[in-house]
């Protein structure tokens, strides 16, 4: 997120958000954007974990029935 910052400081101008009250040229702005971008970042890492938990449990539970089908 501080790499988007840098770029609209680079290019000398700012982001603001009428809507959420968000300007990059102040500081609770620059504050309100790093803490959205974490928000942003932990989220994508808990979707990433639910996705891998699902598929592990998919695969076990399809183990678990193709050992049961040729048993005898």
């Amino acid at each position: 997120m501080s790499n988007m910052l840098d770029k609209f400081q680079k290019a000398n101008t700012r982001f603001i958000s009428l809507k959420e009250n968000i300007d990059t040229e102040q500081v609770t702005g620059k504050l309100l954007i790093y803490i959205i971008s974490i928000c942003a970042e932990i989220e994508r890492d808990n979707i990433s974990e639910y996705v891998k938990m699902a598929k592990k449990q998919e695969f076990e539970s399809r183990k678990s029935h193709s050992k049961s089908r040729f048993r005898l």
